[in-house]
Parts: C-alpha cells; sequence; structure tokens
C-alpha cells in the first residue's frame, strides 16, 4: 500500500499528499517516479531537509536591521542585555544595503524586500531608520518593500519618528498593567514612568490612525501575572483602540537562566510553525547589525567572524556569502545534531527544534519534546483537510 512508501514528513489531505518538509503537494494516485522526484518515499527525508534548508529563497529578502545597540530601557526579561550599549557611535551605510539588495535580486529575481527595524531601541536612531527605507524604497519603489519594527515606545516621539511609525507594521512592547509592566521593564531615564509613557504614546498613534499596523506583544513572567489582571489590561488596550494583542511568556536569559512555570508550560502545548526559525531562512534572511555587518543571528552571540558588508565594498559575492550561510546552519542548527529529530520525528517541518531554543533547554531537549502532541495536531489538522490552505489548488501544478 502506498502509505509503507511514503516518507514520514508526508500527511494526507483529501486525496492529496502533502510533504511538510519541501512543502510540495501531488494528487494520491501520483506515480511513483513522479513521488520519488518530489522527495515524497520513505528513506529520502534526509534529502528533504537538505532541500528545504538549501533551497534559494523564493523572490524575496528579509533584512532584520539592528539600527543601534543603544536602548532607553534596562528589561530584566531582554534577551540581549549584554549587548546593549550607553552609547552606539556605529551607523550602518544606507548606500551599502542598497547594493547588496541589488546583488541579491540580480542572483535570485527578488522582487519583495522585507525591512524589520529591532534593536536595542530603534526608535533612537529613527532619522537613520529612515535614511535606510528611503533608500531601498527609492531603488525598489514602494510597493515592493515592507518594513516593520519593534520598540517600547516608550520615549518622546518626535517627527521622524512619527513618519518612521506611520510607513511600518509596529510591535509594541507592553507587558500588562502598570505594576506588572513596570517590574520587568526598568528605564535608565529614572524620572520616567515607562508604562505611562508607551501607554499614552500608544493612545496617540491610535488617534492619528495608526492602530490597524499596530500589535502589542506582552511578554509576562509568573511572579507578576495575575489572570484578573490580564483581562483587566487587555480591557485598557480595548479602551483606546488598540485591538491586535499577543499575550506570552519569557523565554529563560543568560542573566535568568531558570525558566518559571508559564513558560515550561508553553513548551507542553503543542505549536505549529510554518516557517523555520528565522535564523534559518537560508539566504532570504540577513541580519545586518549598527556596525554595518551581517552576523549570523539577532543574538550574534556564537559568530566570531561575522561577515562584515563594509569589506565587500560596491559588489557583493553572493556565493561566498552562500557558503558561509550553509556553513553556519550546519555548525548551529541543533535539529541537525539529534538523531530523534532527524532520524525519528515526523513533524520536525513544524517544530525546528522549538525545544531547543535557549541556553536553558538546549541542555537536554528530549526532556521537553512535545512531538507527540504536535502530531496529533498536524493529523487532527490534515483529516479535516485544513493543514495548509493551498493544498488543494496546488495538487495539480506540484508546488505550493
Amino acid at each position: 500500500m502506498l502509505h509503507n512508501l511514503t516518507s514520514r514528513y508526508v500527511v494526507r489531505t483529501e486525496g492529496v499528499l502533502y510533504n511538510t518538509m519541501t512543502q510540495q503537494s501531488l494528487p494520491e494516485d501520483a506515480p511513483l517516479d513522479e513521488l520519488e522526484d518530489g522527495l515524497f518515499l520513505a528513506g529520502q527525508e534526509g534529502e528533504s531537509l537538505e532541500r528545504r534548508l538549501f533551497s534559494p529563497p523564493k523572490e524575496e529578502l528579509s533584512l532584520r536591521i539592528l539600527p543601534t545597540w543603544e536602548c532607553n530601557l534596562r528589561c530584566n526579561h531582554c534577551c540581549v542585555l549584554g549587548l546593549l550599549k550607553a552609547r552606539d557611535e556605529c551607523k550602518i551605510d544606507p548606500a551599502d544595503l542598497v547594493r547588496l539588495c541589488r546583488a541579491h535580486k540580480e542572483r535570485y529575481g527578488t522582487r519583495k524586500f522585507n525591512v524589520s527595524f529591532l534593536g536595542g531601541e530603534c526608535l533612537i536612531k529613527a532619522r537613520e531608520c529612515l535614511e535606510i527605507l528611503e533608500g531601498l524604497i527609492g531603488e525598489f519603489g514602494q510597493e515592493n518593500v515592507n518594513c516593520s519594527l519593534t520598540t517600547n515606545l516608550a520615549l518622546p516621539l518626535d517627527a521622524d519618528s512619527v513618519r518612521l511609525l506611520s510607513m511600518s507594521y509596529v510591535d509594541v512592547s507592553l507587558d500588562g498593567l502598570e505594576d506588572q509592566h513596570n517590574w520587568q521593564r526598568k528605564s535608565a531615564d529614572k524620572s520616567v514612568n515607562p508604562h505611562r509613557r508607551t501607554f499614552c504614546n500608544l493612545a496617540r498613534l491610535v488617534k492619528l490612525g495608526m492602530g490597524e499596523r499596530m500589535t502589542v506583544q506582552a511578554a509576562i513572567q509568573q511572579e507578576v501575572y495575575d489572570p484578573e489582571k490580564q483581562r483587566e489590561f487587555f480591557k485598557s488596550l480595548l479602551k483606546i483602540g488598540v485591538k491586535k494583542i499577543i499575550y506570552g511568556t519569557c523565554y529563560p536569559t543568560r542573566q535568568n537562566p531558570e525558566p518559571d512555570q508559564i513558560y515550561l508550560d508553553c513548551l507542553k502545548t503543542p505549536k505549529m510553525f510554518k516557517r523555520m526559525c528565522c535564523d534559518y531562512r537560508y539566504m532570504g534572511l540577513f541580519t545586518v547589525n549598527s556596525k554595518n555587518e551581517i552576523v549570523g543571528d539577532y543574538f550574534g552571540l556564537s559568530d566570531a567572524e561575522p561577515l562584515k558588508l563594509a569589506e565587500f565594498g560596491t559588489s557583493y559575492d553572493m556565493e561566498s556569502l552562500e557558503r558561509h550561510y550553509e556553513a553556519k546552519i550546519r555548525g548551529r542548527l541543533n535539529i541537525l545534531k539529534d538523531k530523534t529529530c532527524t532520524d525519528k520525528c515526523p513533524v520536525v517541518a513544524y517544530c525546528w527544534g522549538g525545544c531547543q531554543n535557549s541556553e536553558f533547554t538546549a541542555k537536554e531537549p528530549s526532556k521537553y519534546c512535545n512531538m507527540t502532541g504536535l502530531k496529533e495536531m498536524v493529523d487532527e489538522l490534515a483529516s479535516r483537510d485544513i493543514l495548509t490552505s493551498n493544498v488543494k489548488a496546488s495538487a495539480c501544478g506540484g508546488k505550493s
């Protein structure tokens, strides 16, 4: 029977076979040679993983830009607290970024450029962020450049900040009511109330018509979590017109390595990630820091020799970048080193080592693995024909 021949990554949905790793689909009655070409057969799992990890990007490049390591807050759950600076004199060269994107477009046919500003606090360098964004728009067109940013919104908003925010999809970090938020987020300026500043700025931006482009993301720690306060927090945001709220937990960090119960409970709840972890999107995502370097990941803690944009001058060697990127993935992606993930797990394409994403859990991932729960979720979604939104449409064409 066919199910004895198919890869463990393959699931069925309404007469269609879907390969969760390669994200391809084929009719259930497809010829054997077609199934083999598509890596649908048992024994082809390794090839499927290689194809997913190292296929060229699909006409899209994401730039995760760190314009500064300065920050106005010192948050006790910050994952990059050790990288923050009181003063960061470095500056990204917008022209250099344009040249990088131009080279990427020439090699891969890139059409869309997604820019995401992080930090530090990116609004400290709002003028520099605008220069980067406007440079890319001038080169590739407004319709081909999308911008998002993450901010604590706890700064006075000048004209550059408001303009940058108006051009972006904005994730605002606000962690609950005033006592909860201020317990986690300490202002470098002792005279500033972080919660009050963020909340007032948020209300102002909603009144300016930016509400539909803003999401509040709350990361709450066990010590200050309270279900009644959570409800009050939601009410306070809805009252000023905020409609998009993400409420989650805090990851263990270097300064606070012990996970709290909320974090451990989240590990037990199956979650599907349809895209691989952002640090492993081969040649489809670059992280650029304030030193004008391409670094291996957001934290930059493991890259002793980051790739430096400035060293390339006016042109870029994409082949060299490909080699560096592949070596980085092979050296750092934990699932490639874990036999449970590579040799047994049928749903690793919806996990990507989610139990190994912090220093704490990476030491003993199998203790936190929820393969069974995730597999049950995937099978249940497949049985209801809602595993993918486009699997039927792509069945005839062979790819999704």
